[in-house]
């Protein structure tokens, strides 16, 4: 499946609300396509749709709701492999707590580097 019918698939899964089948066409391209790609152009026009039907009065709040559970799901589906975990965020600051006891910190301020003694 190429990426326009997997983002076809997308749109139209959010529009009936149905996280199995945005699930599935995610998957079917999450590996060679960009996370940014995916939300804006396979999941973001779907629920742009549901937000246009709400506003014309063609559908009601449960399935603006239900579109929003769905875009949720294909959420947690790109957050996976795409942002680090707690644990490395912790780790990271940490590194950099240590850091700048150890007088490494060095923030610009005005474009003038500021040293902290440690």
């Amino acid at each position: 499946m190429g990426k326009k019918e997997a983002f076809s698939k997308m749109s139209e899964a959010l529009q009936e609300g149905d996280a199995d089948a945005l699930v599935s066409a995610l998957n079917e391209v999450l590996n060679d396509t960009e996370p940014l790609e995916l939300i804006h152009d396979g999941m973001m026009t779907g629920l742009k749709k549901v937000g246009e039907a709400f506003s014309a009065g063609e559908i009601f709040l449960p399935e603006m709701l239900m579109a929003a559970e769905a875009f949720q799901e294909g959420m947690k589906v790109i957050d996976t492999g795409v942002f680090p975990s707690e644990r490395e965020l912790e780790s990271a600051q940490e590194k950099f707590l240590e850091d700048r006891k150890k007088g490494w910190y060095n923030p610009m301020v005005g474009g003038v580097p500021v040293f902290e003694e440690p």
